[in-house]
């Protein structure tokens, strides 16, 4: 018997199940593909700190989000008509989640209707994600139907008034196979809904004028949690909680729409500050393909992640199956990286367990070892900008936790800024940004991190 040991494995298996042109359809991304391949490089950029002799005999990777409580952070992202991948769709793909104690986010363009899906699954978390169509009608129905389905959030996509340019589909004139409908579609609809050209259905029944204005109408629609998804930038995520959000998907529609955007990982720092600061959780799409990228998302700032492709490559493989394969291995990765990095449980999951390869070599050195202040200081030093480049995301958040780790340590704002090569002023932003408690003038020495006294970052590193 062949056994899958990650989901690479899946993916290769899977390919050779599916037409090429469906496969195309569900590997593919937008334009030259730079930013599907940055989605799945951003994580490989991120090295892990191990943590060793600290008792962790136990790891519980439950997590409890929007009132709901998750067997683990993993939920499944929403994907249109999974019987291009096996016979029983959806069905098979709820079934597998449940049995493993996740969610999943039902496409608005699912092969078989919400109510089908509850039914057949009656203890399942399904989230239902749609669209603001130009007939809002169709919207209204959607939301409505989850209700009375027993939903437990709506998911609206911000980031699709048409769809991407697809060079994969473009020049395999992609259709969807004969005989595949969208049953969630059309039941709010009065006849089938006509999806066999998804560019030109793109054309006809999505909204390319929405505003957010369309999200607080949506955001009032139901009791349901609102759930934003398709955010990148800070500023959109500032009015997405304005809009009524009660979360925010970082996502970049798994680079389906427009190429050369920010990876999602990237992103999520800058826009899980912001949701911090509204209260409300982050989940990341996007790249996710180990339980080891769970656990750098939820280090970077996310509540959980959502998993597209790869559960479709378990169906594709096996069915029902096959996707609680995919989900069983994503699970006992991220719990063997929360045990080896010394986290008992997923609230320990913080920024201080990462730092990209490719600001900081943490090298043994002579006079200190990774994690020191002696390296520290190498590592800020090193590591200079230009005057007016951008430094965000993990890039961001890396180099601000060895600030603080120097700060704390009694280095000077001053000579952090010189060191590093820029204001003091930016040095200081990133400095608060990093959680750091800040001296009083002329005072020197290491100081507390915050209310409980927290050690310096070389003891948690």
């Amino acid at each position: 018997m062949h056994r899958f040991a990650c989901v690479r494995d899946y993916e290769e298996a899977a390919r050779g199940r599916l037409r090429p042109d469906v496969w195309d359809f569900m590997a593919g991304g937008a334009g030259e593909e730079i930013t599907l391949r940055d989605n799945t490089a951003a994580f490989g950029r991120v090295r892990v700190w191990p943590r060793v002799l600290t008792g962790v005999g136990h790891v519980d990777t439950t997590v409890e989000l929007l009132g709901q409580v998750w067997s683990a952070p993993i939920g499944i992202a929403p994907m249109a008509l999974h019987e291009m991948c096996h016979s029983d769709a959806e069905i098979a793909t709820v079934r597998a989640a449940t049995a493993v104690g996740l969610p999943t986010v039902l496409s608005a363009f699912s092969s078989v209707a919400v109510e089908d899906v509850t039914a057949a699954s009656p203890h399942a978390n399904v989230w239902q994600q749609v669209y603001i169509f130009k007939d809002r009608q169709v919207t209204a129905s959607m939301a409505e139907r989850a209700v009375v389905s027993g939903v437990r959030a709506l998911v609206v996509t911000v980031d699709s008034p048409w769809m991407g340019r697809r060079h994969r589909d473009i020049r395999d004139g992609f259709r969807f196979p004969d005989g595949l409908r969208s049953a969630n579609l059309s039941a709010s609809l009065s006849q089938w809904a006509d999806i066999s050209d998804p560019v030109l259905h793109s054309r006809s029944a999505m909204d390319p004028s929405l505003t957010w204005t369309d999200v607080e109408w949506l955001a009032g629609l139901t009791g349901l949690p609102l759930v934003v998804k398709g955010i990148l930038a800070p500023d959109d995520a500032e009015r997405a909680l304005e809009a009524g959000a009660d979360a925010i998907i970082v996502s970049n529609h798994g680079a389906r729409q427009l190429d050369r955007t920010t990876a999602a990982l990237d992103a999520l720092p800058d826009v899980a500050a912001v949701a911090r600061a509204g209260g409300v959780p982050v989940l990341l799409d996007g790249g996710v393909r180990s339980g080891t990228d769970v656990l750098i998302a939820m280090a970077l700032g996310a509540a959980a992640v959502l998993v597209g492709r790869p559960v479709l490559y378990g169906l594709a493989v096996a069915g029902e199956a096959g996707v609680h394969g995919v989900l069983t291995l994503l699970v006992d990765e991220l719990r063997d990286a929360m045990g080896l990095t010394g986290c008992s449980v997923t609230p320990q999951v913080g920024p201080e367990l990462i730092a990209p390869a490719g600001l900081f070599h943490p090298a043994a050195r002579p006079g200190g070892a990774p994690g020191s202040s002696a390296v520290a200081a190498e590592q800020v030093a090193a590591v200079r900008f230009a005057k007016h480049a951008q430094v965000r995301g993990s890039e961001r958040t890396a180099l601000g936790l060895r600030l603080k780790q120097r700060y704390v340590e009694g280095a000077s704002i001053r000579r952090l800024a010189e060191d590093l090569g820029r204001s003091y002023g930016f040095t200081r932003n990133l400095l608060a940004e990093a959680g750091t408690a800040f001296r009083g003038p002329g005072i020197r020495g290491k100081v507390a991190t915050d209310d409980s006294g927290s050690v310096p970052l070389r003891d948690s590193a």
